[in-house]
């Protein structure tokens, strides 16, 4: 609820005058006023609004507006009813005098309603807030609204002309001012479809294929012939079997070698189609064969590119007229390759164009074995490992420790044969030699006829 401001003091701050043009909007429906005033003054911070209704009611107010508003409109009013308005400016502390009272009736509520018939189809719309027909075909306006309806066919259809509430003719809008309760009619008339035409495709020539269309209706070889509504376009594919090519096209408009034509059916239409058989390929070569012969005192293996020999295993091969193969010979352990006869010489590899069965021999020589020489005695490597605290030493000057919590290796090389004797010292503060590898007894003696190792533990407390 809205509370009054208290008039205690004079506000000078607008002079307001309420007018009396309270008239309905083209677009508005009954039950609602509209009053506009001017202000001629400022400091204001806002504009209460009173109604009453009749001019002998009590006036309350109904809503309170900006300052800088200049009219306002009363909804949800009752139809054919006077209202009396006034108006006040106000800030935080006061309220301006009363404007000038200005009295409005509303308008008594009519219906409008539009009916669509006929055997098309289409929508009604009005300019006027409420009628979308299709969907809302009925709409409530105040008595004496002038409301422009207008008529949109569908595709397929042609908008035939109105009927009722001194709506006639064909023009796509009417206009009608709604007094009393007004049903309008629209008549929309379905455009009669063309009358379909055949496309006929025939297949010529010596060759054969296929012709498909698109819109779909031809699948030829097995469809042949369809019909199409007048005036349609078509485009028409040739695809040439296996064996044969497309030769082109004639009739209906369409010539050329293209693998596609587009024809535009407005009658009975015939299209050829011909496909020529490509002549026979001639017949391949017979094919020819290779052997290779292993001779000779020797050993060893023949292969080929592209695959086909590997000889010893495989030593003959079949292949197309005019391949050129490339062999080559890999002797074995102990023979050497000594050259090639027949149809390659020399002791590289071998190239060989095939155009009738040929002979290649690979001729491989033992080799004379010499013996080896002894091997050389090479010095050996003594390798000694220490861990805990102590000591091991050489007669040959070797010396390897550790000391305690650590471990230690050394090494040395030496004369093939040569005696090497060894002796392990206990470090100092209760270590014992616990481990020895590799060596017994102490000292101990290796021999270096190979490398050797020897590991000598030292443990504390034993």
């Amino acid at each position: 609820m809205i509370s009054l401001k208290r008039p205690y003091r004079y506000l000078a701050i607008a002079i307001l005058l309420f007018l009396t043009v309270l008239s309905w909007h083209a677009e508005t429906l009954a039950g609602q006023l509209t009053g506009s005033w001017t202000d001629s003054g400022g400091g204001a911070t806002g504009v209460s609004v009173e109604r009453s209704q009749g001019s002998a009611g009590t006036f309350t107010e109904v809503a309170t507006t900006p300052a800088t508003a200049t009219s306002y409109t009363d909804t949800l009013l009752a139809d054919g009813t006077t209202y009396c308005y006034r108006v006040r400016a106000f800030n935080a502390t006061a309220y301006s005098s009363y404007s000038n009272t200005a009295c409005g009736t509303t308008a008594q509520a009519t219906i409008l309603s539009v009916a669509r018939t006929g055997t098309g189809s289409g929508v009604v719309i009005s300019s006027q807030a409420g009628i979308l027909c299709g969907t809302t075909c009925s709409a409530t306006y105040g008595s004496g609204t002038g409301v422009t309806l207008t008529a949109t066919p569908a595709t397929g259809s042609t908008f035939a002309g109105w009927s009722g509430g001194g709506c006639t003719g064909t023009s796509s809008t009417c206009t009608v001012t709604v007094t009393g309760s007004t049903t309008v009619t629209a008549t929309f008339t379905a455009i009669p479809a063309p009358a379909p035409v055949g496309l006929t495709i025939t297949p010529a020539g010596s060759g054969s294929g296929t012709v498909s269309s698109s819109p779909a209706g031809i699948t030829c070889g097995t469809t042949c012939s369809t019909t199409y509504s007048s005036g349609t376009g078509v485009t028409l594919t040739a695809t040439p079997a296996t064996g044969s090519t497309f030769a082109g096209w004639s009739g209906g408009g369409c010539t050329g070698t293209s693998s596609t034509c587009t024809v535009t059916v407005t009658a009975s239409t015939t299209v050829t189609a011909t496909f020529t058989a490509a002549p026979a390929p001639a017949p391949a070569p017979a094919p020819v064969g290779l052997t290779v012969t292993p001779a000779g005192s020797g050993t060893g293996t023949i292969s080929s590119s592209p695959a086909g020999i590997t000889c010893g295993t495989t030593c003959s091969g079949t292949y197309s007229s005019g391949t050129t193969l490339t062999l080559t010979a890999a002797a074995d352990s102990g023979s050497t390759f000594t050259g090639w006869s027949g149809a390659c010489t020399g002791s590289g590899s071998c190239s060989v164009t095939l155009t009738s069965n040929t002979q290649v021999t690979a001729t491989f020589s033992q080799q004379t074995q010499t013996p080896p020489p002894p091997p050389a005695q090479q010095p050996q490597t003594l390798w000694i490992s220490v861990s805990g605290k102590g000591t091991v030493s050489s007669s040959k000057g070797l010396k390897c420790s550790s000391t305690q919590g650590a471990s230690n290796t050394c090494s040395a090389s030496y004369t093939y044969g040569t005696p090497v004797t060894l002796t392990a010292t206990v470090g100092a503060g209760n270590f014992s030699l616990t481990g020895w590898s590799g060596c017994t007894g102490n000292p101990c003696t290796v021999y270096m006829t190979s490398g050797q190792t020897v590991s000598a533990t030292f443990s504390k407390g034993k």
